[in-house]
């Protein structure tokens, strides 16, 4: 089904105009990108810096727990504070993963929202996540660099 170069969205098979954005339609209205005109490298990437993330917010979590019942000896509430900044880890991991799959659309808008996406949650996410988020961190913002000086072909 041939789709919107602007917007990404399905297109009519005889339309001169995109119904949902208003942008002009080429005479003979392209395809899905193949995978050959995806920003692989940008995709491989930023999914693996999300996974890193969202495992060491993970790892954090369950050390988190451990931690904090020791740690709960001295002050309370500090298992609750651990596991919160482990949740945030894991969540924003996730978040990461999402903008990977956007980068793997191969669509300029959703590659450039998606690596934004990246970028900024693996920041946020590498500093909840422990050592192994750091490793996510510096995945994440290569992969969304990549994805953000992608040509499309």
């Amino acid at each position: 089904m041939p789709y919107c170069a602007n917007c990404g969205k399905d297109l009519p098979l005889s339309t001169n105009f995109c119904p949902h954005c208003g942008t002009r339609v080429a005479s003979a209205p392209t395809a899905a990108p193949r995978a050959s005109e995806r920003p692989m490298a940008a995709f491989i990437l930023s999914l693996l810096g999300g996974i890193f993330i969202a495992i060491g917010g993970l790892a954090t979590a369950v050390l988190g727990a451990a931690l904090g019942a020791l740690v709960s000896l001295f002050w309370r509430g500090a298992g609750a504070l651990i596991a919160a900044i482990a949740f945030l880890g894991l969540t924003f991991g996730m978040i990461a993963i999402v903008g990977a799959t956007m980068i793997n659309s191969g669509l300029r808008d959703k590659v450039r929202t998606g690596s934004i996406l990246v970028i900024v949650f693996s920041i946020v996410g590498g500093l909840f996540s422990g050592v192994i988020g750091i490793v996510g961190l510096i995945l994440g913002l290569v992969g969304g660099i990549l994805g953000l000086t992608w040509q499309q072909a």
